[in-house]
């Protein structure tokens, strides 16, 4: 295997890795840990293949389960905080607001007015992916 194809694999094995447990919190250290690769060249992958870091990535990720719960269950607050990886939901709010624009609580009702345009940020997947990057996994 050449240096480059397992750079790629480890890029590919640290998405899956994000993907996978976005919504426990887990950490750059850990995704670190379980693969052979520095954090100067993950980083270099990230920013190469989809413009943002890990952690970003994590974050997107993150805030797209929230939304996804915010609008498809009826989970209160503090138990959606806990699925996207929160411990404290106070935390989970500022996370929240910064990223939205809105608290949770008020990004559920303007759903429920049917004011779809809150939850126009949502999506799945990779997201920005470029073309000299790896396969996703």
């Amino acid at each position: 295997m050449t240096r480059e194809e397992k750079s790629n694999s480890c890029f590919e094995q640290a998405l899956g890795l994000i993907r996978q447990r976005a919504g426990e919190g887990i950490t750059i250290a850990q995704i670190l840990a379980a693969l052979p690769v520095s954090r100067s060249t993950l980083e270099r992958q990230f920013a190469q293949c989809l413009g943002r870091s890990p952690g970003q990535e994590m974050l997107r990720l993150r805030e797209d389960l929230a939304k996804e719960l915010l609008l498809t269950t009826d989970l209160p607050l503090k138990a959606v905080a806990g699925r996207v990886g929160y411990r404290d939901a106070s935390a989970f709010g500022v996370f929240f607001r910064k990223a939205v624009g809105l608290s949770p609580a008020e990004f559920r009702q303007q759903a429920a007015k049917g004011r779809s345009s809150a939850a126009s940020g949502a999506h799945n997947g990779v997201v920005g992916m470029r073309a000299s990057c790896p396969p996703t996994i």
